[in-house]
Formats: C-alpha cells, structure tokens, sequence
C-alpha cells in the first residue's frame, strides 16, 4: 500500500515537470519567434512614403459624373511631423504639422489662422480612413 502512494506521487511528479518543460519550450519558441520577426512599418512611416493621398470621393464636385478621381483635396505627407495640403488641386497649398498619438492623427495647419484638428484613424487596404468616414488613397500623381 505504501508503495502505491509513492508511485502515485513519483508519477504525478513526473507529469509536473514534464508540464512545466512543455510550458518552458513553448515560451522560449514564443521568446524567440517575438525577437526574430522584422517590425512591420510604422504608420508614419508609411503616411511618409505614400506622400500624397487625395480625398477618395467629394459629393460638392461640380462635375457629379466624374467626382472621385478629380477631388481637390490633397494631403502630401512630406516628412515625419511636416507637410501639405491643398483644397483645389494645388492652386493653393498650406503647410501643415502632424503626429500620431494613442491612435490619433493630429494636424495642425497654417491656413489663414491656425487650424487644430484631430481624427481617429486606420490604414485599411492602402486607405486612410478617418473617423470611419473620410477616406483618402494613394494619389496617382
């Protein structure tokens, strides 16, 4: 009888540091997988390489049939923290200041005064989305 019970415990012993090597194993892998993997791009990064992302679609254009390629409106993403907007097709650009904080595109441009706005925003599918209702694409230009 007493042997049973040592069996018992030696065997549940065994099952225990067998558990806790499996545990070890798999967070090294984890570790290890973490510290290898390359970092994908930052999102200002790529804001950056895109440069210029135009407004996807714009209900006020005059000419209805062909408003979602010929939006006048023009952000270029020239640098990390820097760049320019346009509300016409360049015939006016304004300088403008940005930053991404706790999922939050902020820009600061100097139109006539000093405009401060603030959206919530993603990058989906080559898209930027903000507020989930004003998308800009990639500008062909």
């Amino acid at each position: 009888m007493k042997n049973s019970k040592r069996e018992t415990k030696n065997l549940v012993g065994i099952i225990v540091m067998l558990v806790g090597i499996l545990t070890l194993i798999a967070g090294l892998a984890f570790f290890l997988v973490k510290i290898l993997t390359k970092p994908g791009v930052l999102d200002g990064d790529f804001l950056v390489s895109v440069g210029e992302w135009r407004l996807e679609t714009d209900t006020n254009c005059a000419d209805e049939a062909n408003c979602e390629d010929n939006s006048g409106v023009i952000w270029n993403f020239t640098e990390i923290g820097k760049g320019t907007l346009t509300t016409n097709n360049h015939l006016n650009d304004y300088d403008f200041i940005w930053a991404i904080e706790n999922g939050k595109l902020k820009i600061e441009t100097s139109w006539l005064y000093n405009l401060n706005d603030e959206y919530e925003y993603k990058i989906d599918n080559n898209k930027l989305i903000l507020n989930d209702e004003i998308i800009f694409v990639p500008s062909s230009n």
